[in-house]
């Protein structure tokens, strides 16, 4: 964003992919007796979604995440996690569930999609609104050439109502694969290797970490380039540093300004 360039849509798509996969499958996790946990991660922002240079995508900080047994801690009514990617049940204090974590995914996508998150304001009040209501501009406002079909999915996931979201992370995650063309998933291989464009080889304290992970006695058989010791070689042409639509630069910045 500081150079004016966006992540290419299909290593963005897969990114996003791999996340909901992860974050669906904590939505799915039983307890000991076989009951569902009802587990809902509420913070599900892009700080939480960390990419290695394999290619490999974790979700992380599940400090707020609350379960159908045991709640985070914090009084009800609290406003939890980024509000820029709080739903409209969450701000209004109404029951939550994994379909919140889905919302927040919705705008992620739309972040990828047009540059600029679907809700901002002047303030966090004018924020939180904006969410509440449900008022938002189409990606394709800001970007006409984007696909219908991934505006579709994206809108859908951003609907005020959870009940006319997707039910699912699966669900969710089939819809945004089959759209195809110019919105086709990257492969974990051009993930990692646009990562490993972005953070060479020779990033000190990449490589520190590399070397104290390569000779940590608690993992055997491990070895150097199990953790980026030989990073794909060259960046696909298509996956090369997408420019940043004008239209959308000065909506980053603000947005950047008001989460600061």
């Amino acid at each position: 964003a500081e150079d004016g360039k966006r992540m290419p849509l299909p290593v963005a798509l897969r990114i996003l992919c791999e996340g909901c996969r992860g974050l669906g499958a904590a939505h799915e996790a039983k307890d000991d007796e076989g009951n569902s946990l009802a587990l809902v991660h509420r913070d599900f922002t892009p700080d939480n979604v960390h990419v290695g240079v394999n290619g490999e995508v974790k979700v992380i900080d599940f400090g707020i995440a609350k379960t159908a047994n045991w709640g985070s801690g914090t009084e009800p009514g609290t406003l939890k996690g980024k509000f820029f990617y709080m739903s409209p049940e969450m701000i209004l204090a109404k029951p939550v569930d994994h379909r919140a974590d889905i919302f927040a995914a919705g705008v992620m996508l739309y972040e990828q999609m047009c540059g600029r998150r679907p809700f901002t304001g002047n303030s966090v009040d004018e924020v939180v609104m904006k969410i509440a209501e449900g008022k938002l501009q189409p990606p394709s406002t800001f970007d006409p050439s984007l696909p219908r079909a991934l505006e579709a999915v994206c809108l859908t996931a951003l609907n005020r109502n959870p009940d006319s979201r997707f039910q699912t992370m699966g669900v969710f995650i089939d819809a945004m694969e089959m759209v195809g063309g110019e919105a086709q998933l990257a492969t974990n291989d051009e993930v990692a290797a646009y990562v490993s464009h972005l953070f060479p080889q020779t990033d000190k304290q990449r490589e520190t970490l590399r070397k104290a992970r390569a000779a940590d006695p608690s993992v055997p058989g491990l070895k150097p380039e199990d953790f980026g010791a030989s990073p794909p070689q060259g960046l696909p042409a298509a996956l090369g540093d997408s420019p940043l639509p004008a239209t959308a630069q000065s909506p980053i910045r603000a947005a950047q300004q008001l989460a600061t």
